[in-house]
């Protein structure tokens, strides 16, 4: 996101869900806390929205229509698929993704980005370009 932020500072990082429940009940909000305090070092915290609640499939579609890009930095590659993808790519979002199955195939010939899991700078890269053209 800091690089995202540099290349246009109007950009705003939406990311409208609750922590998962399994992950809840395991670690309580520990991984929430920690993105909050990650976006206040990288002093991009006035960038990005935590909404804390699970949004209905209407509320969902309010947020794509809104956004010019969809991202899913999935850690793991065994991710099996994502709804919020599809619906994504069907409201024209600019789709960049992590690899995972579904994600590599949905985004295969140009429509849209897959780049490396783990790494910021692969994260970064697309995701400037495409803020940086009108």
């Amino acid at each position: 996101m800091p690089a995202v932020v540099e290349a246009d500072s109007r950009r705003v990082l939406r990311d409208p869900r609750a922590t998962h429940p399994e992950l809840l009940r395991r670690e309580g909000e520990a991984y929430r806390t920690k993105l909050m305090d990650l976006a206040a070092t990288l002093g991009v915290a006035d960038h990005v929205l935590f909404v804390d609640r699970f949004v209905t499939r209407s509320e969902l579609s309010t947020w794509l229509t809104a956004a010019d890009i969809f991202v899913t930095p999935y850690p793991n590659p065994d991710q099996i698929v994502s709804g919020t993808l599809a619906y994504a790519m069907s409201a024209g979002n600019a789709c960049v993704s992590t690899p995972y199955a579904y994600a590599v195939e949905m985004l295969e010939a140009g429509r849209g980005m897959v780049v490396a899991s783990g790494s910021p700078e692969a994260l970064a890269a697309p995701l400037t370009q495409l803020v940086r053209d009108p």
